[in-house]
């Protein structure tokens, strides 16, 4: 997603995980790993897999693009090249 970001300044990004934060595990360990590894966007917290199975799921990573009414328009499980996510991209901008 970093790859595509800056040519869709007009798509809002987001990142969910299932981590659990707990005991080894806290919100700001997530915060310093998504900031060192390139994350500039939103990052989500969803221990339960709820969002995942929202969206329909079916591996990790997976991408959902939503139209503007929030309707799934695309979807792509496992690592998705940059083309790719232009793509999908492009039918919703």
């Amino acid at each position: 997603m970093r790859a595509v970001r800056g040519d869709y300044p007009d798509v809002s990004f987001v990142s969910v995980t299932n981590e659990r934060v707990g005991d080894t595990l806290t919100r700001g360990d997530l915060a310093d790993w998504w900031t060192a590894n390139g994350g500039e966007w939103t990052l989500g917290v969803d221990p339960g897999s709820g969002v995942l199975a929202a969206f329909g799921a079916n591996a990790l990573p997976f991408v959902a693009i939503t139209d503007a009414d929030g309707e799934i328009v695309a979807t792509h499980s496992g690592v998705a090249s940059a083309a790719t996510l232009r793509e999908r991209l492009d039918t919703v901008t």
